[in-house]
Formats: structure tokens, C-alpha cells, sequence
């Protein structure tokens, strides 16, 4: 989901995310991305997406805020493992 994000389009998925759980929890809760529960949900909420430019602005709107927190984790991760291996 975050490369879409990223690319400035809005997310939907299914109900198998629990790899992503707590982005899955994050963008729900921030109305950054809609969750769907078969094939037909997806249609009817893709088909809603295309028709009105202000909600797909919204929900991706809102999921960039939703991960707004998370940026520049892999450079923190990074710095912490650099100093580990030259202090450690």
C-alpha cells in the first residue's frame, strides 16, 4: 500500500492484510484507505473512486497523513545499525 500511496493514489484491499496489520489499523483509522470484502465491494468501490475526484483526493489525502509519522524510518534504521557495528 505505501507505494501507492506515494505514487498519490488512493488504496484499496481486501481482508487479508494481516502481513500489513498495523498499516492496515493506521490508514482504516485515518480514512486513508478503504477495505473491501470481495470482488464486487471492490467494483463498486473502485467504480465510487473514479467517479468522484474530491474522495479519491481524500482518502489519498488522508493516507499520506497516516504515514506522514513513519518518514524516514529506514534512514533511522540505518543510522542505528552504522553505530552499532562502529561502536560495538
Amino acid at each position: 500500500p505505501v507505494e501507492a500511496i506515494l505514487a498519490g493514489r488512493p488504496v484499496l484491499f481486501g481482508p487479508h492484510m494481516e502481513n500489513f496489520a498495523a498499516l492496515r489499523d493506521a490508514l482504516l483509522a485515518a480514512g486513508g484507505a478503504i477495505e473491501v470484502v470481495d470482488g464486487a465491494a471492490l467494483a463498486d468501490e473502485a467504480g465510487k473512486l473514479f467517479a468522484d475526484p474530491r474522495r479519491r483526493e481524500d482518502v489519498t489525502r488522508r493516507a499520506t497523513a497516516a504515514l506522514h509519522p513513519h518518514q524516514g524510518a529506514t534512514r533511522r534504521t540505518a543510522d542505528l545499525v552504522e553505530r552499532s557495528i562502529t561502536e560495538g
